[in-house]
């Protein structure tokens, strides 16, 4: 059965979303994500991570399907969810870029609002890679170990936070109970 593009994605949102609020120690964080209704969720916004002050076409370097932060604006866990079998080439690409950005950004209500990157900040990276090969222990042994040797930038988001989830797999949802399961050790 065909899904839309980001489907699982919006539905991983809203069961984060949901789950953070049922744990009454993580009651300060919100839950932003892309792919769902933005007509009945004012929590369905597009995610900008940008590199600057302010938003714009320039400092714009990649944009994200899920954003935990807290109330007052910092960034808990930045979420890029790959629905569509990817290559190492593009996974590189999405960690590159979001390890780039100072800053996220969302319209909420219309008005950019922004967010702040701490030491604290993790970026996780999932999805479904080809089985083909050995893209996957290219990927585990080799481009994730060396990104977190990488000096930080100052007011980035440190690769040593940086966390791979992806499954050898062509269904998505194999990707998506193993990131359930890790928010769930994150925020218990």
């Amino acid at each position: 059965m065909y899904q839309k593009q980001g489907y699982q994605t919006g539905l991983f949102g809203e069961w984060l979303s949901n789950y953070l609020e049922g744990i009454t120690t993580s009651q300060q964080y919100v839950v932003y994500y892309d792919h769902g209704d933005r007509q009945t969720n004012p929590n369905v916004v597009a995610i900008k991570g940008i590199y600057g002050d302010n938003l714009s076409r320039q400092s714009k370097l990649a944009e994200v399907d899920v954003m935990v932060t807290k109330l007052n604006h910092d960034v808990a866990v930045v979420v890029e969810i790959e629905e569509r079998e990817s290559s190492p080439k593009k996974i590189i690409g999405d960690m590159i870029a979001l390890l780039m950005c100072n800053r996220f950004c969302a319209r909420l209500d219309g008005v950019n609002q922004y967010f702040r990157i701490t030491p604290e900040t993790r970026l996780i990276v999932a999805g479904i890679i080809n089985p083909k090969g050995s893209k996957m222990s290219q990927l585990k042994e080799v481009i994730l170990p060396r990104l977190q040797q990488f000096t930080p930038l100052p007011d980035c988001i440190s690769p040593k936070n940086l966390r791979i989830i992806f499954a050898e797999d062509k269904d998505i949802e194999t990707t998506i109970k193993d990131l359930k399961e890790y928010m769930q050790v994150l925020f218990s």
